[in-house]
């Protein structure tokens, strides 16, 4: 990621959270010592211990835009983990200016995908909870959907002139569905 916003901006500076032990590993081999970019490990459901690591503090800017960027993690969030809490203290933080991307599996993925992801993480700690597209773009609230909107990601596009061609055949059966937002000032 940090490579793609530097080619937009070239002092970005990006912090990277994950809560697993071995992804933290990685990305600090991976990182090397570059102070611009760092790799924290926390838990999305603690936004408090994100928002005031020092790692964060020092690096991030919050009266200034910024980006976040929640990609392929709230279907790990269960409801009474409170996913939209969660976002809610990103966007208190967050300057008028900012962006959010999220992505999210969808409830209206075939039932076979379902079955088959809950079957995949069943011994694991993070469970998928599959929501609906009411559900997800509840998520975005506070900010304003940008662009198409909330689509399935690979047809996620700024702009259509000219006209994106699918990337797929057919529709996948795990419905991944994404989208972009921009917080307004107050």
């Amino acid at each position: 990621m940090h490579e793609i916003a530097r080619e937009v901006h070239e002092d970005a500076r990006v912090v990277y959270v994950d809560y697993d032990p071995v992804v933290q590993l990685h990305a600090e081999v991976l990182l090397g010592s570059a102070g611009d970019v760092v790799s924290l490990q926390a838990d999305l459901r603690d936004p408090a211990g994100i928002l005031n690591a020092p790692e964060v503090t020092s690096l991030i800017d919050f009266d200034r835009p910024v980006g976040v960027m929640m990609i392929a993690v709230l279907h790990f969030v269960m409801d009474g983990e409170n996913p939209k809490g969660i976002i809610a203290a990103f966007r208190e933080r967050m300057a008028p200016g900012s962006y959010l991307a999220l992505s999210h599996s969808m409830a209206e993925s075939s039932p076979e995908a379902i079955a088959q992801l809950r079957m995949a993480t069943a011994g694991s700690p993070a469970q998928s909870v599959f929501r609906g597209r009411d559900e997800v773009l509840s998520l975005f609230e506070g900010f304003d959907l940008i662009g198409p909107g909330l689509v399935p990601v690979q047809d996620w596009r700024v702009d259509e002139d000219p006209p994106a061609v699918p990337l797929l055949a057919e529709p996948p059966k795990l419905r991944v569905e994404g989208g972009l937002a921009h917080l307004a000032s107050p």
